[in-house]
């Protein structure tokens, strides 16, 4: 299966997870985890900097723990991934949080790793975040995203 046909159906696995357990597992300490950012990268494979988008779609656990599928693109590339993630103890107002992403790139059959970290501030139900962000390999990619998550 080409990697662009993967896409899809990580997306439908994630989003039957998350919309399917999390409603009735909510008291049990299980909800979902939906972010959505734009921001910018410095890939390797460009020697401009490029605008992206970036979203996840997954399952939290006891407010702490996030499991689930997520994307990066950029107008010459995409990643999707699987990611876990850590939420910290709140430092005020802000509540910082960690993410590392294992996956794919559109143009490589090779693994693609990448991690995220930032603060998000709200209610629990909608929070913004900033993040810093970053592809580790294949090539690199470092950047700074803005979103909000629920």
């Amino acid at each position: 299966m080409k990697p662009i046909h993967r896409l899809p159906l990580i997306a439908a696995l994630a989003l039957s997870v998350g919309v399917g357990f999390a409603p009735p597992a909510r008291a049990a300490g299980v909800g979902t985890d939906f972010w959505l950012a734009g921001g910018f990268t410095k890939p390797s494979y460009n020697v401009d900097i490029l605008a992206c988008l970036r979203g996840g779609l997954g399952v939290d656990f006891l407010g702490r723990f996030s499991v689930g599928a997520s994307t990066q693109v950029d107008r010459e590339r995409y990643f999707y991934f699987a990611y876990a993630g850590v939420v910290l103890p709140r430092l005020g107002v802000l509540e910082p949080y960690a993410r590392f992403h294992v996956g794919r790139r559109d143009d490589v059959d090779d693994t693609a790793l990448g991690w995220s970290a930032g603060f998000r501030v709200g209610n629990g139900v909608v929070n913004l975040f900033i993040e810093g962000h970053g592809i580790l390999e294949p090539g690199y990619g470092d950047g700074a995203s803005v979103g909000l998550s629920f």
